[in-house]
């Protein structure tokens, strides 16, 4: 997905004066790739993110990192 991982983000809110954070979780997530195969949704996770950073054009200093398979 070339989303940044868990490290990147342990990493970044330990150089950051005032992190914030907030987690989206897509339940069941692990049934999309078992269903439509890891290639789509890899791509559903994309499609997700772009999603997300057209929202936080208005936050220069947002970032969107890739936590977890499931």
């Amino acid at each position: 997905t070339n989303l940044p991982n868990r490290i990147k983000l342990f990493n970044d809110i330990e150089v950051c004066e005032n992190p914030l954070l907030a987690i989206l979780n897509i339940d069941n997530f692990s049934k999309i790739n078992h269903f439509y195969g890891f290639e789509n949704g890899n791509a559903l996770l994309k499609e997700v993110s772009l999603k997300l950073q057209t929202l936080l054009i208005p936050l220069p200093l947002a970032q969107i990192y890739r936590l977890a398979a499931d």
